[in-house]
């Protein structure tokens, strides 16, 4: 089903904006919901991107706080 409108309007007397043909957006927009690496995944490879590296750092620092929260660590 194909449709011309997105329906993302909040305001009462607002209209919904016209949906582009695919080729008039972005091509990262179609990228967005790609699956991202875990940190496994990271930590297991031998040489990392800077977008991988930066994507690792922060996994790394949510396990870390997770298990310190688990420890009851302040």
């Amino acid at each position: 089903m194909v449709r011309d409108v997105a329906p993302v309007n909040i305001k009462k007397g607002g209209s919904h904006p016209k949906l582009l043909p695919h080729d008039q957006y972005p091509d990262w927009l179609w990228t967005l919901l790609d699956p991202k690496p875990v940190l496994s995944e990271l930590m297991a490879k031998e040489t990392l991107t800077l977008p991988e590296l930066k994507r690792m750092s922060k996994l790394m620092n949510r396990q870390n706080i997770r298990d310190n929260n688990a420890k009851g660590v302040k």
